[in-house]
């Protein structure tokens, strides 16, 4: 079973993070990221989700269609995976298909109860995640590949008192996707030479890192706290030193001629995704 990472955070323990060699290179067709938009939302709204899909070729054309579904199963208490095993069933929720690769649906009802600090009917609520998060499970089906991606919720606080529910209210701010400015260190005119090592920079504008209210249940007060951005990388062909980042890599170029397919996707540390693609050739210099 192999999962990506998240709107998105995506299932870990049992599922992978990463659906790509150690290196970042790509040994078949996988799901490498998946797009909300809102990249936060409520029970009832409405959510466009869009999925990077890349293989050892580069992009799949045409791209194969997916089998979209929320995942309606809650996770046992003791189950150490980020969210049930269940959901690698076909959710009970079905999205509505808008291309190959992009679907919508509306977020579950039930959502904040099953996944969330809402009391449930059995059991007791989930826990939220560092960043004061709860997230509604989305399933991907590739063929037999399953990938469950995570949609952030915006939910009702629980526990903590009225006083401090209503300041959460007040400061809410719900996440939006960061969005990458581009990278740089890649040759110019789109020509690697064999065996090379180029350092690479993701940049994206300050704002990218959102500050974001959180109930802190220690503290028992409404916190400010600035988001996390990691990179993750990708290749058709070459080396990466890291598969995951906090911006900046180095790729080595494949001594093989040819074609090379490249991607970053960012991703912030409550679920919000973007990416880029790149394309080099490796060629020989003429002498």
């Amino acid at each position: 079973m192999r999962a990506t990472a998240s709107l998105m955070a995506m299932c870990a323990a049992g599922c992978r993070p990463e659906l790509a060699a150690p290196d970042g290179r790509l040994d078949a067709p996988r799901v490498l990221a998946v797009r909300a938009v809102p990249a936060e939302a409520r029970p009832g709204e409405t959510v466009a989700f869009e999925a990077l899909i890349a293989g050892p070729d580069g992009p799949v054309d045409p791209a194969p269609d997916l089998d979209w579904s929320f995942c309606l199963v809650r996770k046992p208490t003791g189950e150490e995976n980020v969210v049930a095993a269940g959901c690698l069933r076909r959710g009970e929720v079905l999205l509505q298909e808008e291309s190959p690769t992009s679907a919508s649906g509306e977020v579950p009802d039930e959502a904040c109860s099953l996944f969330g600090p809402e009391a449930p009917p059995e059991g007791r609520p989930q826990d939220a995640d560092t960043t004061g998060g709860y997230y509604q499970p989305v399933r991907l089906a590739l063929g037999a590949e399953v990938s469950i991606a995570r949609l952030r919720l915006t939910c009702n606080l629980a526990g903590g008192g009225a006083e401090i529910a209503q300041t959460l209210r007040e400061r809410h701010r719900p996440n939006e996707n960061p969005e990458l400015d581009g990278w740089e260190g890649l040759p110019a005119d789109g020509l690697a030479q064999p065996g090379r090592t180029y350092d690479l920079r993701a940049s994206w504008a300050p704002e990218a890192e959102e500050r974001y209210a959180m109930y802190d249940p220690r503290a028992q007060a409404v916190v400010e706290r600035r988001e996390a951005l990691i990179v993750s990388w990708f290749a058709t062909a070459g080396d990466f030193a890291h598969a995951r980042t906090e911006g900046e890599n180095t790729w080595t170029a494949p001594e093989a001629e040819g074609a090379v397919h490249l991607w970053i996707v960012l991703r912030d540390g409550r679920g919000g995704v973007s990416w880029r693609a790149a394309e080099v050739r490796v060629r020989r210099a003429l002498r």
